[in-house]
């Protein structure tokens, strides 16, 4: 039998720069629950544990370093999301 998805409640835009990134989240009912909060790119993965849940959506902007936001998300595991 599949994995069954987690049912997505909260929506994360991330505004990727050189430098710093700007994040904005929305819950199901479209209201804002945080942001834009404008945040260093070193603190990515601090920012993805105290932050993220296992039921986000993350909406990333491509521009030339995307991966590392991808790369940063595959390296946090799940359970260490608040």
């Amino acid at each position: 039998m599949p994995e069954q998805q987690p049912i997505l409640t909260r929506w994360i835009g991330l505004d990727i720069h050189k430098s710093y990134f700007v994040a904005v989240g929305v819950d199901a009912e479209k209201r804002t629950i945080f942001g834009p909060h404008k945040i260093p790119n070193e603190q990515l993965e601090d920012w993805i544990v105290k932050h993220l849940l296992p039921t986000d959506a993350v909406v990333l902007e491509m521009s030339t370093n995307t991966y590392l936001f991808v790369e940063s998300y595959k390296l946090v595991p799940p359970e260490l999301y608040r």
